[in-house]
């Protein structure tokens, strides 16, 4: 089809320079979808899924259930279409290609009606020689993009091999970011479109086109430095590096490139070191490469910013973890797992990375792992990351599927992926390690299946081609074939298998993945949600912006009740999820602090979102910090306190990164909720340099009544900000707490506040909140104690009026109903009846959860030791029919349990029912009620067959007699 004539032509004429030109052709392109009758206006960058939402033609796919609607997108064929212009001038150069820096997937590329070529891989450089097709004037290109489940389709014959159970059958096959075809906190949306830069170059004298440097610190006091340069040049050539640092001369060299390559040694003497942040300063170099013509004019230039450091990494042994040095100093890893910061890759800006980036910095990250299943990221964000201090876990993008190494096409399109990507981020001082994948070494067998890729497979891939494509170009650098392959541990026993917060203490290594989830922020659930969507945490909205396989949100509600409280109302359940999901990061956190060097890293699962999404995400999609942000912020300070219980007696330990011994002074007391101190000591610690070291190693509370108390412990150091830390001697649940009365005095001007807070009792949890308003906040959800004044400071563009009236303060206090007790209390009928449901249970045990539904149900029931337990109040003495609501798939029948009351018990056999939703009811026989008023009902299994116990909705007594009457089962 003609081109449009409202696209207008880029015109460039030759410049005098000898330097390489580029014609742009981001900008105006149209896209057309003839089926459809679609023909639009079209940005590049882009993505058709945003250009069709500036057309009208599509919903946000973000908001409610729109993503639903759009998968049409995903599977039509597309075309971008454009008019250039070249000059006679212009055709006079040597060399004229088109350079495509992201092309999302497979494509099809005409220019003036001719096939260029058909590019298949979203995260390739692409460079094609298309003087053949380009002419004087008027010129049109196109580029075509086909679905992608058409391809994996056509491609499942060669070999069978499955993706993950999110993703379409055969994802491997396409080089493509595995999330976008969903994932367990991403929407499956399947983009095309040209995603980065594209342009057409020229050239005639020469090209730079790869500056490779090395560094050598054997030297003491000086840095060498191997430059390599390749060119495509036309003659002999020359090259003049300069390397300068804060915009002064450093060193220089020049050489000549007789046949388009040659290496300069340049040394740096007393050089001044890169280091990851809280270590010391990010110094970086500039080195600036020349390539001159025989006549000495400039004919193509280029620069790399360095940072002079080195990186090091220790085995695991049996003796020792996995370690990480920079310039030869030991540190414990501080960090979490970067996801893409939009589903919609384009959307993100260098300033919202700068945004990300600095809340890490803030929180004394130091190093951030590029998880696998994404896209490789924008130089921008290795760029602030050099800037800020923060190591970056570089990941192929390579991630819980199996890929098709054996076919030796697609085995070269990956190699030149790699090398693309390597040569482009390698100069960076942040990128401490390049990962091969994440976690498929869990889809490896000794032979290929039709669930599994071959050892053999694997190791071509993940062990030769990445590791040879590392080792050419960045030959100072570590690989590793992937994660966790290296030592590292990826822990999902807390949040996939149920085992409890406290199990993170039986961990020891480098924690490389580990995470719970909460839900987003109020004011961000708001943006994606109506009114009607916010009745509950399972309306159809919230679910499906829930993308775990399993119930994610019942998962967070039931572990929730573990610890705390039912809270009171929707807004409180967000909050409180929030809080829970806080604890029990910390309690990993806290413990792998404290083991240093026995644990050498905490990386977080996971940092960001992709799009509005109930996650482990400690940062949601809007960049609103969860409590878990906040809570890190204090956990990972260079100077760290913490507490343990042991028994009734509590260790306090105190983690320092520095490199210095400190001195400080230390307070503690034990409060109880009225706020009444019990007991209280002060005194000066020392802490020793670089360690992790009990500063009290007893404070025995055995003679107290700790039930109703707390523990708060501050420490002071000069020069650091003072560290504080709350220790439980049981669950939050079962800490009767007293409305704390916050007091709250706002001060500031000019979008900058502060927010002084004291109380009057304990208040557990605290945080300030302008409702209604966008700010950001210096802290949150700490512990508030009468006679000590906590400052916020607070960000936003309201005015002090509006501040004053927005702002609300809430603790974990807040969160509760008044009278809510730690377990649910079931009220006995007026004739005695009982129905004891799910959501009135007490867990006992650490395995079966909650499955919050209408009706819930007690599911993930793996452990014969996880029991339920009710507590009844008005109970009629008499004779009562008991009977169980359960569910279990026929090939899980078979387990038994008891129902226990007052010393006795009936028994069940747990029948198939076909399948977990669908529920029978059993009846169990008859027990006595001999004792009225308040009692407690158990339920206890006692054989598991296979599997899991059952789904259990209910356990119900009825008066014998009322049974007998309705037909039912008795038994004396």
């Amino acid at each position: 089809m003609p081109i449009p004539f409202l696209i207008a032509p880029v015109v460039l004429s030759q410049p005098s320079s000898l330097l390489p030109q580029r014609i742009p052709l981001e900008g105006a392109w149209q896209l057309t979808q003839p089926e459809r009758k679609i023909d639009i206006p079209a940005k590049v960058p882009g993505v058709v899924h945003l250009d069709l939402m500036r057309a009208g033609k599509i919903p946000d796919p973000f908001l409610g259930l729109n993503d639903k609607k759009v998968q049409w997108v995903g599977e039509t064929t597309w075309t971008y279409s454009r008019s250039f212009q070249l000059t006679p001038q212009f055709l006079k150069n040597r060399k004229i290609i088109l350079r495509c820096e992201g092309l999302d997937t497979l494509g099809r590329i005409e220019i003036n009606g001719k096939e260029v070529a058909r590019p298949d891989n979203f995260h390739r450089t692409w460079e094609f020689d298309v003087r053949p097709f380009v002419r004087s004037g008027a010129n049109q290109i196109k580029i075509q993009f086909f679905p992608i489940e058409p391809f994996l389709k056509a491609h499942e014959v060669q070999k069978e091999f499955p993706g993950k159970p999110v993703q379409s059958h055969g994802w491997g096959y396409v080089r493509k970011p595995s999330f976008q075809m969903g994932w367990d906190f991403s929407p499956k949306l399947i983009t095309a479109g040209i995603w980065r830069k594209i342009g057409i170059l020229g050239w005639s004298s020469a090209r730079l086109n790869d500056v490779e440097i090395i560094q050598d610190h054997q030297t003491k006091g000086q840095v060498k430095l191997e430059v390599k340069l390749g060119a495509d040049v036309a003659a002999a050539t020359s090259a003049t590096v300069k390397v300068s640092y804060k915009g002064k001369p450093v060193t220089e060299s020049r050489i000549s490139l007789p046949a388009g390559k040659a290496t300069a040694h340049l040394t740096i003497h007393k050089p001044n070191l890169w280091w990851p942040n809280g270590m010391g300063p990010q110094n970086m170099y500039d080195v600036k490469v020349e390539l001159r013509d025989a006549k000495g004019q400039v004919v193509d230039r280029d620069s790399k910013r360095i940072g002079l450091r080195t990186v090091t990494w220790f085995d695991k042994t049996d003796h020792s973890p996995l370690g990480l040095a920079v310039n030869g100093r030991r540190f414990f890893a501080k960090g979490s797992n970067w996801v893409p910061a939009d589903s919609l890759l384009v959307r993100t800006t260098p300033a919202q990375e700068r945004e990300l980036v600095q809340k890490a910095v803030d929180a004394h990250m130091n190093l951030l792992r590029l998880w696998g299943g994404g896209h490789y990221e924008s130089d921008s964000l290795f760029d602030i990351c050099d800037e800020k201090g923060l190591l970056v876990w570089f990941e192929f993008k390579y991630a819980d599927a199996t890929y098709p190494s054996f076919d030796p096409k697609w085995l070269a399109n990956a190699k030149a992926e790699a090398e693309d990507n390597v040569r482009r981020v390698r100069h960076h001082p942040s990128v401490a390690v390049y990962s091969g994948n994440n976690e498929v070494i869990g889809f490896i067998t000794e032979q290929t299946t039709p669930s599994s890729m071959s050892r053999e497979d694997y190791n071509l891939l993940f062990h030769k081609t990445l590791r040879e494509v590392v080792a050419n170009l960045a030959p100072d650098a570590f690989y590793t074939p992937g994660s966790p392959e290296i030592g590292d541990d990826h822990y999902w026993d807390v949040w996939h298998g149920s085992a409890s917060f406290a199990s993170y203490r039986d961990r020891h290594g480098f924690m490389s993945e580990y995470g719970f989830q909460a839900f987003p922020v109020p004011r961000s659930i708001e943006q994606f949600t109506t009114a009607a969507d916010r009745a509950t945490v399972e309306s159809p909205v919230m679910l499906n912006h829930q993308r775990n396989w399993r119930d994610g949100n019942a998962l967070i509600v039931s572990t929730m009740r573990r610890y705390f409280r039912k809270p009171k109302d929707f807004e409180s359940t967000l909050w409180l999820g929030q809080i829970n999901q806080a604890d029990g990061i910390l309690t990993g956190v806290e413990h792998w602090r404290r083991d240093w060097p026995h644990s050498t890293a905490s990386l977080v699962w996971q940092f960001n979102d992709p799009w509005p999404v109930v996650s482990w995400s400690m940062i949601d999609y809007y960049c609103r910090p969860k409590a878990l942000y906040y809570r890190l912020k204090h956990a990972y300070a260079p100077v760290a306190l913490s507490g343990l219980v042991k028994d009734q007696a509590v260790e306090l330990w105190v983690a320092n990164d520095r490199i210095s011994a400190l001195q400080g002074v230390l307070d503690w007391k034990l409060i109880d909720t009225e706020g009444e101190v019990v007991s209280k000591g002060s005194g000066p610690v020392e802490i020793p340099a670089g360690t992790s070291s009990r500063c009290i190693s007893r404070l025995d509370f055995s003679n107290e009544n700790t039930s109703h108390a707390i523990l708060w412990a501050n420490l002071r150091v000069e020069g650091e900000e003072p560290s504080e830390t709350t220790v439980l001697f049981d669950r939050a649940k079962n800490l009767e707490l007293a409305d704390p009365e916050i007091r709250a005095e706002v001060r500031g001007e000019a979008g900058a506040y502060t927010v002084a807070l004291e109380s009057m009792r304990p208040a557990l949890n605290a945080w300030v909140e302008l409702k209604g308003l966008d700010a950001e906040y210096s802290d949150n959800f700490f512990t508030l104690i009468p006679g000590s004044k906590k400052s916020v400071a607070i960000k936003t563009r309201a005015n002090l009026e509006e501040v004053r009236k927005a702002l609300k303060v809430r603790s974990l206090f807040d969160t509760y109903a008044p009278g809510t007790e730690a377990n649910p209390v079931v009220l006995a009928a007026s004739d005695g009846s009982l129905h004891l449901t799910a959501d009135d249970a007490e867990i006992v045990g650490d395995g079966a959860v909650l499955e919050v539904g209408t009706p819930s149900n007690i599911g993930n029931w793996q452990r014969v030791q996880d029991g339920l337990k009710w507590r009844v109040r008005g109970a009629k003495p008499g004779s009562y029919t008991v009977s169980a609501v359960v569910s279990i798939p026929n090939d899980e029948q078979g387990s038994t349990f008891d129902v226990w009351l007052q010393g006795k018990k009936v028994s069940g056999t747990v029948p198939g029912t076909g399948s977990w939703t669908s529920y029978t009811t059993i009846q169990l026989g008859t027990l006595q009620v001999s004792e009225g008023g308040e009692i407690v009902v158990e339920l206890k299994p006692t054989k598991l067959v296979k599997g899991h116990v059952m789904n259990l909705r209910s356990v119900d007594f009825v008066p014998a007699k009322q049974a007998i009457l309705a037909g039912g089962f008795a038994t004396g």
